[in-house]
């Protein structure tokens, strides 16, 4: 069977182009001609593509096929210790000087400049480069060429650099850290992927010899193990010269070691794994399966996309059959899925995930085992392969409707796909056939053939981790095995309505009016009092997206119901209710073959409902938001369910420090109210979380839709909304208006908390929150923006660089409308160690008081403004863009977008004084200081 379908995909590509006809008389496949790819003479690989998204931009890239797993042990963690060092000096930018230049220019450090490494892939980026500055664009081609080969490693450097990556280990460590690197070492088999952490270990930071670094880097960063990328708005031809004449001088490194390549052995048995962390949160099963057709791309691409299309099959139906059973409260496990992934770079692995119900956890081990039993031994059935056809055909369908719409990061990322693992770069028509005749071609059969041979004779490793357990792994060992040889039966064939409702008996209402809105859009006005507005727009060819509101939101419910309203806001907005007859599970199977989902939530003055579709599924869209307003679902088992995950994961707060930190900070500048959101308060009011009174609050919240706005933006067709609109809206219950209730707090001063959490790790957690009332304005939303953006630069400068305390600083400024006003929010939040926190905190509000007293540099403030000024280019092609300013001038009455650019270029460092001035006087000010000791 493997070779007729194999053979039988072949015919269909060979009948498809002349490309095609090409394609089949070389080993790989053919790659996209829009990029241009060459190599170089000293082995240096490029790519290059004309790209218009985002307009007038490029992205960058330089990957060495090389990372953690080329170390030697004295190098440990020194692969990514050298990616920080690119950024700290190279041979036309001393010290940090790239970085301010790039900032300058309006490039952000983390956001636009940044780089990754892994166990096997290093890769820098410098991205929206703005085209139209040559000598810039220059200088990021002689950055790349730079990091390829003259990185200066300056010792005080490195010196300084052991504290930031010392701090990025310390916020990264934790439960999940260290259960995976257990469990990721299992994975490896034995082989040096067993040994390598990426980041290392603390140890070998601290201790490491200069000399060790510079020969990892004299080893491995040369032309043959590298590739340049570069995407964007650009003239391919004269690119590619420069990159030819640029990149040509790196010399080659003719006695450096070949690179090898470490193949993972399979098991030699199935055997088990528990891991016990106090601090873990829930109960993780990982049942992990490797597979035969790791590096089947080196030698036949044809089998290797025919066989992760199967594989994608597979891993679907296994995952769909888990959520069904998962949404029964009788089920042992709160959650499964079934992935097929190269989770260490040559091993590819069938990974079962399972998050277990505390108490039975041999229960589910054996469930879980049992249903991939079942596929094992009966396979998929018609009704599944044919929803999940439906579905296959309709992302590629979308895929391919998208592909002028891709953005430069994404094309630039299947080129990195292609050069570190020899992955084709797709032409998008190429895709799409190839989807479509697969669909039109393989059967239940040919599928089960691949199930088959998944499972055949392959031994199997499972772990499972909990915060403690009696449980043996001989136990979960029986368990597993038990489900693998249980009599198991076929599952029933899926019989799906996909007719949602029947629109026949709907009474169309009319539109009574329209008239023109904001940002070239058109409002029209229903006849149950309803509005709509709609934003035509090109920026995506396959999307729109949509939004409603209605006024009350959680603040309608009384401080007893405030917990149950964010149970009920997070199980609505996860998509777990469904809509009239169908559960979660039956309503994706009735929209299989569509692209369509609506959600609804609750914001604490607004009740929403939040969607987006295909051009094509607009009708679907439009009965999905009547059945959510009409006909919502709220099973009690259902609900259980969901109550069970829940209570789970909270329950359990207490023991991991960075949930506890995280309840604490909803607790803390809540004023210990009852309406926090906290943890705490949710699991306190889970009994109250019933189908009865779900539907009540809901009811309550959305009684009716005469003071809903529903707003449309994207490629749409205008006339088809209004039909919508008039079949599907208007015919609603105009209802009654909800009002809000003022249940906003503001109590000026300092207020401190210092807490101490014991734990494995020596980590501290802090949060500086500054909240203050303020003339809500186009000025004040941007001066705060450039000001949290200073801070932010500055915070890097001093905390991360100059200290060495922190890996970074997470800083946010936001906005909120309230019947009492509004509020400019400012925070700041970081992980340090305990002898930095008092320090750290201090520099949180001094930088701020600096601002105020007019401590403001001409280059800082440029640097942010020309950011500023990218960004706004660069959002307005994006549909989310014009959602985010609609609602905030339905919600608000605030025009964000208008007057921004004359705003933002008219703004003085004296305007940004005053409003620091504004945002510390009379403020109320939260520190929050958690330590481990």
């Amino acid at each position: 069977m493997k070779k007729t379908l194999i053979l039988l995909i072949s015919l269909l590509f060979i009948s498809m182009s002349v490309s095609a006809q090409e394609m089949m008389r070389v080993p790989t496949m053919p790659n996209d001609p829009a990029v241009r790819m060459g190599v170089l003479e000293n082995g240096m690989t490029y790519y290059i593509m004309k790209n218009n998204k985002p307009a007038e931009t490029a992205n960058f890239h330089l990957v060495t096929n090389v990372g953690a797993v080329q170390e030697t042990d004295a190098q440990n963690g020194l692969a990514h210790f050298l990616e920080h060092m690119a950024f700290n000096g190279i041979k036309s930018f001393k010290g940090n000087s790239m970085i301010e230049y790039l900032k300058s220019k309006g490039l952000g450090f983390g956001s636009n400049i940044n780089a990754s490494t892994g166990l096997d892939v290093t890769q820098y980026f410098i991205s929206n480069v703005p085209v139209e500055d040559k000598m810039l664009m220059d200088s990021v081609m002689i950055i790349l060429h730079d990091w390829s080969h003259y990185i200066q490693l300056d010792k005080k450097d490195i010196d300084e650099e052991r504290g930031v990556i010392i701090e990025e280990l310390r916020s990264g460590n934790g439960a999940g850290r260290r259960v995976l690197e257990k469990r990721l070492a299992e994975f490896g088999n034995g082989t040096i992927y067993s040994q390598r952490n990426v980041i290392g270990t603390l140890d070998n930071l601290k201790g490491f010899e200069h000399k060790q670094i510079r020969a990892f880097y004299d080893e491995w960063y040369r032309p043959s193990l590298q590739a340049v990328i570069i995407v964007g708005d650009i003239d391919v031809d004269a690119t590619e010269k420069k990159v030819i004449e640029l990149f040509s001088s790196v010399p080659q490194n003719k006695t450096a070691s070949e690179k090898k390549f470490f193949e993972i052995p399979d098991y030699e048995k199935t055997y088990s794994k528990i891991y016990v962390d106090k601090e873990l949160t829930s109960t993780d099963l990982w049942i992990a399966l490797p597979t035969n057709e790791a590096n089947i791309v080196q030698n036949n691409w044809i089998q290797f996309v025919v066989t992760n299309f199967m594989f994608d099959i597979i891993d679907k139906a296994l995952s769909k059959r888990f959520e069904k059973i998962s949404q029964s409260p009788d089920s042992p496990f709160n959650y499964a899925m079934q992935v097929s992934e190269r989770i260490l770079h040559p091993q590819q692995l069938a990974l079962t995930i399972g998050m277990l119900k505390e108490g039975r956890e041999l229960e589910a081990t054996e469930a879980i085992a049992t249903e991939i039993n079942r596929m094992k031994k009966h396979g998929i059935n018609k009704g599944e392969l044919q929803i999940l056809l439906k579905e296959i055909s309709k992302e590629a369908e979308s895929a391919y409707k998208s592909r002028n719409d891709r953005e430069n990061t994404s094309l630039a990322m299947a080129m990195v796909a292609n050069f570190t693992e020899n992955l084709p770069i797709t032409e998008p028509k190429m895709q799409y056939d190839f989807v479509k005749n697969m669909v039109a071609t393989i059967d239940v059969e040919m599928v089960n053939d691949y199930i088959w041979r998944l499972f055949k004779d392959k031994k199997s490793f499972i772990s499972m981790s909990t915060k403690g357990t009696e449980i043996t792994e001989t136990q979960l060992l029986d368990a597993y095995n038990k489900g693998m040889t249980a009599k198991v039966k076929p599952l029933k064939d899926i019989i799906v309505d996909s007719n949602l409702l029947d629109k026949s008996a709907l009474v169309a209402g009319t539109i009574k009016n329209s008239t023109d809105y904001l940002y070239d859009s058109e409002e029209f006005t229903l006849s149950n009092g309803a509005k709509v507005i709609f934003k035509k727009t090109d920026l995506k060819n396959d999307e729109v997206l949509f939004f409603a509101t209605k006024n009350g939101g959680a603040s309608i419910f009384e401080d007893s119901d405030y917990g149950v309203s964010q149970l009920l806001s997070q199980y609505m907005n996860y998509g777990m209710n469904g809509v009239s007859k169908y559960s979660s599970t039956d309503l994706q199977n009735a929209l299989a073959g569509t692209k369509v989902n609506v959600t609804a939530s609750f914001y604490k003055y607004y009740s929403a409902l939040n969607g987006e579709c295909s051009p094509s599924d607009l009708e679907k869209l439009f009965q999905l938001i009547r059945l959510n307003l009409t006909e919502p679902r709220f099973e009690q088992q259902e609900i259980d369910a969901f109550k069970s995950i829940i209570k789970q994961q909270f329950a359990s707060y207490t023991n991991n420090p960075d949930m506890a930190f995280s309840n604490e900070i909803m607790e803390f500048t809540a004023s210990n109210s009852k309406r926090s959101g906290s943890f705490k308060e949710q699991l306190n009011s889970l009994d109250m979380f019933t189908s009865k009174k779900a539907m009540a609050m809901f009811n309550q919240a959305f009684c009716g839709v005469g003071d809903m706005t529903f707003v449309f933006v994207g490629n749409a067709d205008k006339e088809q909304v209004r039909k919508f609109s008039e079949l599907y809206l208007s015919s609603l219950p105009m209802g009654e208006s909800a009002k809000m209730v003022n249940r906003y707090a503001f109590e000026k001063g300092l207020k401190n908390k210092n807490i101490v959490f014991k734990q494995q790790d020596d980590k501290a957690n802090v949060l500086i929150s500054i909240e203050n009332k303020i003339d809500e304005n186009v000025k004040t939303h941007v001066a705060f923006n450039v000001i949290n953006d200073i801070l932010s630069n500055r915070y890097t400068k001093i905390i991360r660089e100059e200290m060495g305390a922190t890996y970074g600083v997470r800083n946010y400024d936001s906005f909120e409308w309230t019947p009492n006003g509004e509020f400019i929010n400012f925070s700041a939040s970081y992980s340090t160690n305990d002898k930095q926190v008092e320090a750290t905190s201090k520099v949180i509000l001094g930088e701020l008081n600096k601002m105020a007293d007019g401590e403001i540099s001409k280059d800082e403030f440029s640097k942010v403004i020309s950011n500023l000024q990218k960004n706004f280019k660069i959002n307005k092609e994006r549909n989310s863009f014009w959602v985010d300013h609609i609602y905030n001038n339905i919600t608000r009455d605030f025009d964000g977008y208008s007057d921004y650019e004359e705003v933002l270029n008219g703004l003085t460092i004296k305007d940004l004084s005053a409003y620091s001035k504004m945002m510390i006087k009379g403020a109320s000010i939260h520190e929050l200081k958690m330590t481990s000791k």
